[in-house]
């Protein structure tokens, strides 16, 4: 489904379409692409197009509702300046894809010329450079953790996914890995190096808290701690595991509470197990809701997931001052310092996570201090640090793209 029209659309939708491009006319417009609307991508982007637009692009942003959370499908609509067109795309390799690219691809010539276009994680990332082939646009790919980074993949999916993103590497003039993790990823898959920039997340300062409120909207009384997860209820984000890893601290420590922030199609499933592990009672599932703003009410945060990019959630929380635990995924080592500002423990490391969890709820002079590392640890990581290195990868890309256009030329004239 596509909330826009072929050229010669005399409704008052295709109106505005070339009202708002006339307005940015003469701006170096950028279009974005993406799938999915929400958790850390999303997040990206919308700050990523605020920060553009501050500096005086003109920015568009195609998007799917298929799979976006009401939040994000609220919070860019709310934004005067963001040109929102839908464009439904499915998270699996579908029939629609095609579709959805030539859909990309006739905007594009409808109301372009971009100077770039800039798709985000895989199936954005995919489309977007196959819908930009032919035109002048440079072309940008920011994988928000490559799904071959996923641990549950199986032998032969994983090789298809793999040839797949190293022949669309091709197209792309640049692509943003957003943790070292991630860049030495990619080279692993067969992306040329010159292909590959290296920019990490970053947050804008977290307005102050209101802890007493918020601990309020928890159900947390007096000297109950709480360890809080903030993200999707997502396989990928291994939040059973913390479930399992809780229910061990909750035996030794009856005051710790866990919050878990957010909403997928885990949900259920959690609720299960934690009826399971007899601590249903002590488990909290808030829901979809402002995580930076929740974090507030947390004692530790701790975070289990199978695979990341640059988690948003642990720099928000290293920003809120809470120690962490976390698995080692990508960039958590680079957010979180092992033994200073929390505990960062190997992906299959049961005991481990949990005898860490149980630690920080058992010294409270050690969260104090590590929280205060935490905060300042924090600093460097942020929005206007990340938007000006990407405004960089962009100049580097569209650098590129005009040499190739006059190596083009060049040979056409030798021919």
């Amino acid at each position: 489904m596509t909330l826009w029209k072929q050229k010669g659309d005399p409704t008052l939708l295709g109106l505005g379409h070339r009202l708002v491009r006339a307005a940015q006319r003469g701006r170096a417009n950028v279009l974005m692409v993406l799938e999915t609307g929400g958790g850390g991508a999303g997040r990206h982007v919308v700050d990523l197009a605020c920060g553009l637009m501050q500096r005086g692009y003109g920015v568009t942003l195609v998007y799917s509702a298929m799979r976006a959370e009401s939040s994000f499908l609220e919070e860019i609509h709310s934004i005067a300046e963001l040109h929102c067109v839908r464009i439904d795309m499915t998270r699996d390799v579908s029939v629609m894809d095609m579709r959805a690219a030539r859909a990309i691809r006739a905007y594009m010539h409808q109301f372009g010329p971009f100077r770039v276009v800039h798709g985000h994680s895989s199936k954005g990332g995919a489309l977007s450079r196959i819908a930009a082939l032919g035109t002048e646009a440079a072309r940008v790919y920011t994988p928000h953790a490559f799904v071959t980074l996923d641990p549950r993949l199986d032998g032969v999916r994983r090789a298809v996914y793999s040839r797949a993103e190293r022949a669309l590497s091709y197209l792309a003039d640049a692509i943003i890995c957003v943790s070292r993790e991630e860049l030495d990823h990619a080279l692993e898959l067969g992306i040329e190096p010159a292909r590959l920039h290296l920019v990490h997340n970053g947050v804008d300062p977290l307005t102050a808290d209101h802890r007493c409120g918020v601990r309020r909207r928890l159900g947390l009384e007096g000297d109950q701690l709480c360890i809080g997860y903030v993200g999707r209820l997502d396989a990928g984000k291994g939040v059973d595991r913390l479930v399992q890893a809780f229910a061990k601290v909750h035996q030794q420590d009856p005051r710790s509470r866990l919050a878990l922030v957010g909403a997928g199609p885990e949900e259920q499933t959690l609720r299960d197990l934690s009826a399971q592990l007899k601590v249903t009672d002590s488990v909290a599932f808030v829901g979809a809701a402002a995580g930076a703003e929740m974090m507030a009410g947390f004692d530790v945060f701790a975070f289990a997931s199978l695979y990341e990019g640059f988690p948003y959630a642990l720099l928000e929380a290293s920003q809120r001052g809470l120690p962490i635990v976390t698995t080692n995924v990508g960039g958590a080592n680079q957010i979180v310092l092992d033994g200073g500002t929390g505990f960062v423990v190997a992906q299959h490391d049961a005991e481990s996570f949990a005898k860490c969890l149980l630690r920080l709820c058992s010294d409270a002079p050690l969260r104090a201090q590590m929280g205060v590392a935490a905060k300042d640890f924090a600093k460097p990581w942020t929005a206007k640090r990340m938007i000006d290195e990407t405004i960089e990868v962009y100049s580097s890309a569209e650098k590129l793209r005009r040499a190739k256009k006059q190596g083009s030329f060049r040979g056409w004239l030798r021919a």
